[in-house]
């Protein structure tokens, strides 16, 4: 009750933004998680998933369009349909 009393006296009167304060539980929770993305582990981890996105999604598309080009095959009607 103090912490309240003391920081709405040092508001300014003509500042309207709401002051939260934080518990002490999210304050560390939020530092260990700026920690853990900031480390290079991290990073690396980060970097190695983006690069297997964009060899999966190259190949897949390689494959998507080599299939639509293919017309004598019986469920080519199926790759229309999908749109």
């Amino acid at each position: 009750m103090l912490i309240k009393s003391l920081s709405l006296k040092s508001a300014k009167p003509g500042n309207t933004a709401p002051h939260k304060a934080h518990s002490p539980f999210w304050v560390i929770v939020s530092k260990e998680m700026a920690d853990h993305i900031r480390s290079w582990r991290f990073i690396v981890l980060f970097l190695l998933i983006v690069l297997t996105f964009l060899a999966s999604m190259y190949v897949s598309l390689g494959n998507l369009k080599q299939a639509m080009g293919n017309t004598s095959d019986p469920d080519h009607i199926f790759y229309i349909l999908s749109y």
